[in-house]
């Protein structure tokens, strides 16, 4: 009996000590923000969270937040209420209108994967985004179009995701002054009569694909160029169709061959560009949870500290990271290299 009593108070002790000094007794919480009626619009990004929380360490958090496109307020109410105090998401820039004022209210941070607008992103207040602005993508596009010598521009729009498309169509417009160039609806493309040097593509890669077959058909001389919503693999599940085409991404090929795409491929999974960035946002995300920084000063840390991702390492400029923008020409053996533009700060 006297041995057995030993026993339970040195455990005791153990436990005691334990709950003193255990690292993980007061870890932060992150909490991932998942859209549950668009999934598979979204299947890259979880690939990339889920590759991020299998390599990060333990001393940080991370929970599901699931949500639909009515309840993306309430739900990021009751993770705060739960303890969450920093956000990573790979939403759309429309999401961020129905969460106008929320972070500063509930003192909280978000990391975001691909929003490109920044007027949303300074609405928000403490939002950030691992992808260049869309301002910044507008002059990237503009440029490259002048480059190519492009004098006749017809741009056509999605009808969803509209505070994205309406914002890079106008920037685009603004940097192309003295070129003729004009802006449309995807449901307007049958009034076009005239033959453009280029369509630029500003939709998802499904509407992309629909809108090359039929535009190519009518404008076999016109060129296409697709923004960074429209790039992604399911393009090249329909290489006659869209062979030759121009897209946008803000990750270097070189880095999708990376030993950790090579590691994860044995789970038959693969770190496209959308599963890099947001490999790259966790990461960040961790590290502001991981130092408690607050959302009070979160601008300035990240604008002073550089972060080290999928093979490279970036910094922030205000609101966003200071990644380059990739050109990518569609051919028969996949997505090549065309043109790069930026990525400094």
């Amino acid at each position: 009996m006297k041995r057995a009593g030993i026993v339970i108070f040195v455990v005791l002790g153990l436990i005691i000590l334990f709950m003193l000094f255990n690292p993980y007794k007061e870890r932060t919480t992150v909490g991932i923000l998942l859209p549950t009626d668009d999934v598979d619009a979204h299947f890259d990004a979880r690939v990339g969270f889920l590759t991020a929380m299998k390599k990060l360490p333990k001393d940080v958090h991370f929970i599901d937040v699931d949500y639909t496109s009515t309840t993306l307020v309430s739900a990021m109410k009751k993770a705060v209420e739960e303890g969450v105090e920093y956000f990573v998401s790979d939403g759309y820039s429309s999401d961020l209108e129905k969460i106008d004022g929320f972070l500063e209210r509930a003192h909280s941070i978000l990391i975001e994967t691909t929003v490109t607008n920044p007027t949303m992103l300074k609405k928000a207040k403490f939002a950030f985004t691992l992808s260049p602005t869309d301002d910044v993508q507008a002059e990237a596009i503009a440029t490259y179009l002048k480059q190519m010598g492009f004098k006749d521009v017809v741009i056509v729009k999605d009808t969803t995701n509209l505070v994205y498309v309406n914002y890079l169509a106008g920037e685009i417009l603004k940097d192309l002054s003295g070129i003729k160039a004009k802006s449309i609806f995807l449901s307007e493309t049958g009034k076009i009569v005239h033959s453009p040097d280029v369509f630029v593509l500003i939709m998802s890669p499904e509407h992309a694909v629909e809108t090359v077959e039929n535009l190519k058909e009518k404008f076999p001389n016109s060129a296409f160029l697709g923004s960074d919503w429209t790039f992604h693999s399911l393009l090249l599940e329909h290489i006659q169709v869209v062979k030759g085409m121009v897209t946008i991404a803000f990750v270097d090929p070189f880095y999708l061959q990376s030993t950790l795409n090579q590691e994860i491929s044995h789970d038959n999974l693969v770190l496209t560009p959308a599963a890099v960035l947001a490999y790259n946002a966790l990461k960040v995300a961790y590290v502001l949870a991981k130092e408690k920084v607050s959302y009070k000063e979160v601008k300035q840390y990240l604008n002073s500290h550089s972060f080290f991702g999928v093979g490279n390492s970036f910094t922030f400029n205000g609101i966003h990271a200071t990644t380059p923008i990739y050109f990518y020409r569609i051919t028969a053996a996949g997505f090549k290299l065309a043109w790069e533009f930026g990525g400094k700060s």
